[in-house]
Order: C-alpha cells, then structure tokens, then sequence
C-alpha cells in the first residue's frame, strides 16, 4: 500500500496529463468531480450527489457476470443511500472498497451500485 500511495502522490505532483486536468479545471482543490452516484467508503451507503460535488474516488470496472449479489434498482436505491450491506456485494467489489479505503479515496464508483440497472436512462 505504502507503494501505491508513493504513486498516487507521484502522479499528482509530477505528471504533466494530471497537472493539466487540473489546470483545466477538472479538479477543484485536488478533487475530482464526483458522478451522480458513488459507494461512501466511510458511510457504507450510496450517495447520490448533484454533479457539483467533489472528493476523491475510484473506479473499479470488473466482469460480473450473472451475480445475483446486491445492485442498485429502482425499487432498492433508497434504502442503499441508507446502508449498503458490504457482506451482500461480490468479492471483487469488497476488496476494491477495502483497497480504495487504504489508499485514502472516499468514494467508489463502480457498475452494479452506480448505475440503477433497471432503468433505460
């Protein structure tokens, strides 16, 4: 972890791509604008923001198949923003929240909670 951190920081103050997102005003103070929907690593809960917020996130993209683990519907979305039941999720999106967690991020953005799976729009 302490080598991926190294990294991170690395990527922030040295690379010339990252610097002119910044200068381009992706990134506000650092952060990144938040989706509309992101897992609250501290909260364990769906937060849906404004498309005016920022903070730190990250991306997790994976094959997942016919899970029939936890997603976000229409009829569920509700209570997620309240509790996300972490032992519900797929293996593969537990341990992504545990790294995002000890790499510093607050936030998680990833298929099966973000996007409302029943739902065209």
């Amino acid at each position: 972890m302490d080598l991926a951190k190294s990294w991170m920081d690395l990527c922030k103050r040295d690379h010339a791509m990252c610097r002119a997102y910044q200068e381009a005003g992706w990134n506000t103070r650092n952060k990144s604008q938040l989706p509309t929907r992101v897992l609250d690593l501290k909260g364990s809960r769906l937060r849906c923001t404004n498309g005016k917020q920022f903070g730190d996130y990250a991306v997790l993209s994976y094959c997942w198949g016919d899970s029939n683990k936890i997603k976000t519907k229409r009829v569920n979305i509700e209570s997620l923003q309240r509790n996300v039941p972490l032992d519900q999720l797929p293996r593969t999106v537990r341990e992504a929240t545990e790294v995002a967690r000890m790499l510093g991020f607050l936030y998680l953005w990833t298929y099966c909670l973000c996007i409302i799976q029943d739902d065209k729009k």
